[in-house]
């Protein structure tokens, strides 16, 4: 008789199964950068957001998971687009018209 019990071990699953969550992995991961990247262009407000939990969670679940597909994330962008944001926000000129908080969620190419 076949043993029909479920298991999560990454060398049981189906190839189906590894793309759907290398899939998922790789939305939440986008979706994290992104948000990360709105709350480091509010790093000078009065009361700023702690970025640690998003990045708790690209560390703890997202780089370290095997089925991760993206080996070499390149951030040379969202970095660049970091560091003109901060540069406007320390230059007193600000390009965002809504508070910092409302912009989590939308991609930086919106925000610049």
């Amino acid at each position: 008789m076949a043993d029909c019990r479920r298991t999560t071990s990454t060398h049981q699953m189906l190839i189906g199964q590894k793309f759907l969550i290398s899939r998922v992995l790789v939305s939440i991961h986008e979706t994290l950068l992104r948000d990360l990247y709105n709350i480091l262009q509010c790093a000078f407000d009065p009361k700023p957001m702690n970025p640690k939990p998003f990045l708790v969670i690209l560390d703890q679940y997202i780089y370290s998971n095997p089925i991760f597909a993206e080996t070499n994330p390149d951030l040379t962008k969202e970095i660049s687009d970091l560091e003109i944001g901060l540069k406007v926000i320390v230059a007193g000129t600000s390009l965002i018209s809504e508070s910092c908080l409302g912009n989590i969620s939308r991609p930086p190419r919106e925000i610049l």
